[in-house]
């Protein structure tokens, strides 16, 4: 079970509201030209192992650990930062809950 842009807008609009969640971009792994992985922990021939015993998605699909999410207003992104976390399952009826970190982006210019 791996959280989606749907899961995650779910998870977050069941504690914040209904249609507060405008976009989610979720971030996977970086491939070299060769098509491997790049960065942490990023051996290819586990994760090719990985998706096989999985039998589901392929490297390219793996998300690296966050993603973004744009809320509708200004106020209901400042209620999820001041919150900071937020609890729910991949799937609605997975019993397993994970935690997700709500932070801000920041932004040096």
């Amino acid at each position: 079970q791996t959280f989606d842009d749907v899961s995650i807008k779910r998870i977050v609009e069941e504690k914040f509201g209904e249609n507060c969640v405008v976009d989610v971009s979720i971030l996977y792994e970086r491939l070299d030209d060769d098509g491997e992985a790049r960065g942490r922990e990023s051996n290819h021939d586990d994760a090719e192992n990985n998706t096989k015993q999985r039998g589901k998605k392929s490297l390219e699909q793996r998300h690296r650990g966050f993603a973004f999410v744009t809320f509708s207003t200004l106020e209901q992104c400042q209620r999820a930062i001041e919150e900071g976390t937020v609890r729910g399952s991949a799937k609605p009826t997975s019993k397993r809950r994970h935690t997700l970190y709500i932070r801000p982006v920041v932004r040096d210019e």
